[in-house]
């Protein structure tokens, strides 16, 4: 490019140039533009640079320092300085191409003769990894440190006060560990914590198993294969979703992203198989009557799809018999032999829980339907897991881009259009799969709770362990600029008590304010427990369940009539009154 526009702007380069440029490039000035395109079509465009002229270090003669080829270097550099003592040390030093003050050190015993190259690392390895592990460990239970929070906890805890922990370390310091990332965390309220104990899941997959080995003596020894098991779940969509990021001009704090004012919400069903079968989708729009315009689009984009009407565009009883049957017809495509049992994996919603009509239907079709635990569907559904993470961003990028190219005016009827794209790439077979074998369904994984243990609330115990042993290293006292590190901290209330910590204090006792205050956090989350709430017919509400038993079909029976004969009298009992206020 340098070279490109010398020849498009010759007498700037002579006034500016004329001193430095060699005979060789100012000879060059003759050639015209479509040669020079040429030449770099060609790959023999001139490598003089004039910002490089006057520069003593040719390219060629710069020193490789990458970890590898330079200790490859130095090693043969010490072996024939050894080997030839008399010799120059700067001869053997240009020779191999390596550093002379780094051959000597090294020849001299300084330095070790593998020591790495660049400047002294801030932190050890052991240091480095007991942090790593820190911080995914207090990340996983919802104490996670932000990149400041972080450079403070390095220079606080790990006896750095004098050492700045700047950004361009730190960049390098991740780039180091590919297992940390710097992700935007969503809030999870303490009863959702609460729920994810490692007692409550391991319930949950003894009862997937007894739901397996069910289906198996049911279908006379037949084992339960990837095609017969299913999971399904709802999304629902908003017509004004959020953007997403965008790039706008450096410093601008509220950047704002037009959609149109029309607003609707609407649901969609999606149930998969563990082989990576995709199902019809399921749309549930809100209203009574059935809309002309969005089924002629839904037809076109989803031609095997279903449209239930529902009072606000989510799942509802009536609508989730509906489906039912929708998801009966459409599995006999796959699952075989209809006298083999099935498996059907959903929330705990109280329109797929409490269904006696629904739990009918599935069970004079051979499928056992099995429910999850509460509050712990972002680990153990399919769905959850792999599929809507992926629709959701495609979906922002696709309405975006849609919003652009049409102006703001969305209708109801433009979703199928809007929604094909992401949904084609989103609920993909290998999603699926994926997303049955992280949640432990298939092929079904009984060690579940034991290989994630940081996602879940066991893990209070491990973090307090691996917290006490980084604060256990030796801690500098040094107090030279601590005063101002320590009043950031008080600035960010790092896991501090309210009152300020006395900056006069050693570095030990501030530690020591941290860890308790820390312990003191996840204490309070080790004891939070759930309540044990029992729903109509007196199940605990939290825990996973077989929704289709027979038994439990009968109860939820009793209680609806109990239910329909209560509101009878209650409407029986309106109607009296009205009639005496007549009289």
């Amino acid at each position: 490019m340098q070279n490109l526009k010398q020849k498009m702007y010759p007498l700037f380069y002579k006034q500016n140039w004329a001193g430095n440029i060699p005979s060789q490039l100012q000879s060059n000035h003759s050639l015209s533009i479509n040669e020079d395109l040429q030449q770099q079509e060609e790959g023999k465009q001139s490598s003089i640079n004039p910002q490089s002229v006057g520069n003593n270090k040719s390219r060629k003669n710069r020193k490789n320092y990458s970890e590898g080829v330079y200790k490859e270097n130095m090693a043969a550099a010490l072996n024939f300085a050894r080997k030839n003592p008399d010799e120059s040390k700067s001869n053997i030093a240009k020779k191999f191409n390596v550093d002379r003050k780094a051959l000597v050190e090294r020849l001299n015993g300084f330095v070790e003769e593998q020591g790495r190259v660049g400047r002294k690392s801030i932190l050890t390895k052991d240091q480095e990894q007991d942090l790593v592990k820190h911080l995914i460990v207090m990340a996983g239970i919802g104490f996670g440190y932000d990149v400041m929070q972080a450079q403070i906890l390095i220079r606080c805890v790990l006896k750095l006060d004098d050492v700045e922990v700047s950004d361009p370390w730190f960049q390098g310091f991740l780039g180091r560990h590919p297992e940390l990332s710097r992700r935007r965390a969503q809030t999870f309220n303490k009863l959702r914590m609460a729920s994810l104990s490692s007692e409550l899941i391991q319930e949950y997959f003894d009862l997937l198993k007894t739901a397996f080995d069910k289906c198996e003596a049911l279908s006379d020894g037949s084992k339960l294969t990837s095609n017969r098991i299913f999971g399904g779940d709802e999304v629902g969509f908003n017509s004004m979703s959020n953007q997403g990021y965008i790039l706008t001009a450096k410093g601008e704090k509220h950047p704002i992203s037009l959609t149109d004012s029309y607003q609707v919400h609407i649901s969609v069903m999606a149930f998969g198989a563990a082989n990576g079968w995709a199902g019809p989708e399921c749309f549930l729009l809100p209203g009574v009557r059935q809309k002309t315009k969005f089924n002629k689009e839904a037809e076109k984009y989803f031609p095997e799809a279903k449209i239930i009407m529902t009072p606000k565009g989510y799942m509802t009883e009536s609508a989730f018999l509906q489906w039912t049957g929708f998801f009966v017809e459409k599995i006999q495509m796959i699952r075989g032999d209809p006298k083999n049992w099935c498996l059907l994996i959903l929330d705990g919603h109280s329109s797929h829980s409490y269904n006696p009509e629904a739990f009918k239907l599935l069970n004079s079709h051979n499928i056992i339907a099995l429910s999850l635990p509460s509050h712990a569907t972002n680990l153990l559904q399919v769905h959850d897991v792999s599929v809507f993470g992926p629709l959701k961003r495609a979906y922002r990028q696709v309405q975006s881009e849609w919003l652009k190219k049409n102006g703001l005016n969305l209708k109801i009827e433009n979703f199928p259009e809007i929604l094909s794209p992401a949904w084609s790439q989103a609920n993909s077979a290998n999603n699926l799969r994926n997303g049955f074998r992280a949640t432990g369904i298939w092929p079904l994984n009984l060690n579940w709770v034991s290989e994630n243990k940081l996602k879940l609330k066991q893990d209070c115990k491990t973090a307090i362990e691996v917290f006490d042993k980084i604060c256990q290293r030796n801690i500098s006292t040094s107090n030279n600029g601590f005063s101002g590190l320590i009043e950031r901290i008080n600035y960010l209330n790092l896991d501090f008590p309210k009152q300020k910590a006395d900056t006069s204090s050693n570095f030990n006792s501030i530690l020591i304010q941290l860890y308790a205050k820390s312990e003191a956090h996840l204490k309070a989350l080790r004891e939070t427990t759930m309540d044990k709430k029992t729903n109509q017919i007196g199940e605990e509400h939290a825990k996973a369940k077989i929704l289709n038993d027979k038994k439990r079909i009968q109860k939820l029976e009793e209680v609806k009539k109990k239910k329909v004969a209560k509101k009878k009298l209650r409407l029986e009992g309106l109607k009296l009154n009205q009639i005496i206020k007549k009289e």
